[in-house]
């Protein structure tokens, strides 16, 4: 239940220029000299407490100002946009294109994961007990992997009809990229594959 202190303090507004005034007043005394021998120091001190008092009062109006004004600003939304969606045919239509899916991976599938980045590019995850594989496809020709790592094996190979970049270290081949026709593509494998097979799962993306 309010109290009577409660409000009144609702009802206080300390205007711009009040909040001035009391500022100017509270910069213009000089606090170095002694008081007057006319005023008793209890009074100097009871000007003393009036001056913390305002000043505790204009930090707390101008918090609670400056807090509902926030109040009033709509909330920015930080989160990218990353969308994931149920299958292949919603995310193309996310996308704006035709996704392609692969037909035939290397291990047993327990879970498939369709996301669009932006509205820009696509990603199909294929998780499975002991590996996983992700492929990614968009419009250009610029990399789409994201994957910057510098890798031992690094070599051009010929997957059916199309060029394509490998890429991996001592356990296996990792990564794939390529364009073909008006796309870039790419094939990430969580733990390394023979080549065979990364070969395999390429020619297997239609």
């Amino acid at each position: 239940m309010e109290n009577r202190y409660d409000k009144v303090m609702k009802k206080i507004v300390v205007t711009e220029p009040m909040q001035n005034r009391i500022l100017n007043t509270i910069n213009g005394m000089d606090w170095s000299q002694a008081p007057d021998k006319k005023v008793p120091f209890s009074s100097y001190r009871k000007y003393l407490s009036i001056a913390a008092c305002f000043l505790v009062l204009l930090s707390g109006t101008v918090a609670i100002y400056n807090f509902i004004e926030l109040k009033k600003e709509p909330l920015q939304q930080a989160i990218p946009n990353i969308v994931e969606y149920s299958t292949q045919q919603e995310l193309s239509g996310a996308v704006g294109f035709p996704v392609k899916e692969i037909r035939k991976v290397p291990f047993k599938v327990e879970h498939t994961q369709f996301t669009a980045y932006w509205g820009e590019f696509a990603e199909i995850e294929y998780s499975g007990t002991n590996n996983s594989v992700t492929l990614r496809m968009a419009p250009g020709t610029d990399d789409v992997s994201g994957d910057s790592t510098d890798y031992e094996i690094n070599e051009n190979v010929a997957a059916g009809e199309i060029d394509v970049i490998l890429k991996g270290d001592q356990s296996g081949y990792k990564l794939a990229v390529w364009q073909t026709g008006q796309y870039s593509y790419s094939l990430y494998f969580t733990n390394g594959v023979s080549k065979e097979d990364m070969i395999n799962t390429i020619i297997n993306v239609n």
